[in-house]
């Protein structure tokens, strides 16, 4: 397709090779005249799964709360129970969602907790 295709979106673009095409398109969406890509959350676990930038890491990408636990983890589950009432609409998220429900409310108020804390910790940056 090349750059034509994406000179007639208003945008150049480099990409790989012709697999990652799609991939490329499927992640952006024209809405309302603006370019914009979707909105894409990751537990730790999952960052550590798919590269290597947890690798040397002093956090534990499995650790959801404690001393150890990644700040990734901590602010995923935080935002996930902070607006779980938005997001049973979305298709995808049910299986992430059952993950939190089987979280005891201890757990939860741990992670809101620690959650709170780092927040206040970078605004006092």
């Amino acid at each position: 397709m090349g750059n034509n295709f994406y000179r007639s979106y208003g945008f150049t673009m480099i990409t790989a090779e012709q697999p990652d095409f799609s991939n490329c398109l499927q992640e952006r969406q024209r809405i309302w005249g603006l370019l914009a890509s979707k909105p894409y959350a990751a537990s730790a676990n999952y960052i550590n799964r798919m590269s290597d930038y947890c690798r040397g890491c002093a956090y534990d990408p499995k650790a959801r709360t404690g001393d150890k636990a990644c700040p990734f983890n901590v602010f995923y589950w935080d935002f996930l129970d902070r607006h779980r009432e938005k997001l049973p609409s979305q298709g995808r998220m049910s299986f992430i969602l059952r993950h939190l429900d089987k979280m005891s409310a201890v757990e939860r108020t741990v992670i809101h907790q620690q959650a709170d804390t780092w927040h206040q910790q970078q605004e006092s940056l």
